[in-house]
């Protein structure tokens, strides 16, 4: 049984409130990917996740800033737009975060939710901790609707 061993952080991102977790099986060479980012406004699942790459490919993220804030945590933030005639509830967005020199430290999903049929709205997620330069890719994965 794979158990959750820390929770890391509570996050306000655009209007909804995340924790971002990991557990044993997400870590590097124990047989996981990364970190997960989940809603704790509510108890239940965010919905079914739509991988229509249709839907995908009419939302686009847009990462515009990378900083430390005042605690010397690194954040990103950055805008989702929803190209569809369709509100979303969620938009699930896989964020690959890397060192200056281009290698892989981390890799982790994040929900903005609810973003209303041609409309952006803003995310400002935690990324952890890291030494120097670091630089962030996106990528819309899914769409909940």
């Amino acid at each position: 049984m794979r158990a959750v061993i820390v929770v890391l952080a509570l996050v306000l991102v655009a209007g909804a409130v995340y924790v971002f977790y990991f557990d044993a099986a997400a870590l590097p060479g124990l047989g996981g990917g990364g970190l997960r980012g989940e809603t704790a406004a509510e108890e239940a699942p965010i919905g079914d996740v739509n991988t229509d790459p249709a839907l995908i490919e009419s939302t686009q993220v847009r990462v515009f800033n990378l900083y430390r804030d005042s605690y010397g945590i690194a954040r990103v933030a950055g805008e989702v737009r929803n190209g569809t005639a369709r509100d979303l509830q969620a938009v699930v967005i896989q964020f690959e975060i890397r060192d200056k020199r281009g290698g892989l430290q981390k890799v982790m999903e994040a929900n903005v939710r609810d973003v209303a049929a041609g409309q952006a709205r803003s995310f400002d997620i935690e990324v952890g901790r890291f030494t120097g330069g670091f630089n962030a890719e996106a990528e819309v994965v899914g769409v909940v609707n």
